[in-house]
């Protein structure tokens, strides 16, 4: 390790090499610990199972976390910041409220379907989570709501869609969407992509003003 004129550390190939495969190791530990939890659920789940599971002395997770309670904690948020970071990003942009939507949907779909194991132990697990910690989940989750509020109240005010209730419009799509993690398989019939079109179809055939409609069920 050597440090540089400016002050900063500029790490050997070795050192570099060596942070890169603790990391690996790590996300390999915490995909375990969040399978686990999503198959046996988090009261079943022991830590002496996990350790089996990624080859490791029970002790030796410790020097990944402080405890299972901070297993469940940081998979559930590592799902959640996926979505929240997703449509972050699509709220953002100068799309139209229509065009956010769609992405915003398709997003959600593809995220959940690739990190299956993550979400599930959100939606599922975390109310296992000390009281301190649900908080704060459940401050990502409403912030996410409130992502998906906004795109449709854009929706509403443009003339887009329909005067709807945003917030009851928002569960009945968030419920949709995020029960894909009850049924949905990578073996399955349909592809995320496929399943998000669906989606799409589904919500924006109740959603869209009279004069767009057919015009943007053409575009589906």
């Amino acid at each position: 390790m050597m440090r540089l004129p400016t002050g900063r550390l500029l790490l050997s190939s070795r050192e570099t090499n060596i942070i890169k495969e603790t990391r690996a190791r790590e996300d390999e530990i915490f995909a375990v610990a969040a399978r686990l939890f999503r198959e046996r659920g988090y009261h079943a789940t022991s830590m002496s199972e996990i350790a089996r599971a990624v080859g490791l002395q029970k002790a030796s997770l410790y020097h990944y976390v402080s405890g299972k309670e901070d297993f469940l904690f940081q998979t559930s948020q590592k799902g959640i910041l996926a979505l929240n970071q997703a449509v972050d990003e699509i709220v953002h942009t100068a799309l139209p409220a229509d065009e956010k939507l769609k992405r915003a949907i398709a997003a959600h779909v593809q995220i959940l379907c690739q990190n299956m194991d993550w979400l599930a132990v959100f939606l599922r697990e975390r109310r296992a989570l000390p009281a301190k910690q649900q908080t704060e989940i459940l401050a990502e989750g409403k912030r996410y709501e409130k992502m998906i509020q906004q795109i449709l109240q854009e929706g509403v005010e443009a003339g887009l869609f329909r005067p709807v209730d945003v917030v009851m419009t928002s569960y009945a799509l968030l419920g949709a969407t995020n029960w894909l993690h009850q049924w949905f398989r990578l073996d399955g019939r349909l592809s995320p992509e496929e399943i998000a079109e669906i989606f799409i179809d589904l919500f924006f055939v109740g959603l869209l003003a009279e004069e767009g409609s057919n015009k943007t069920r053409r575009n589906i």
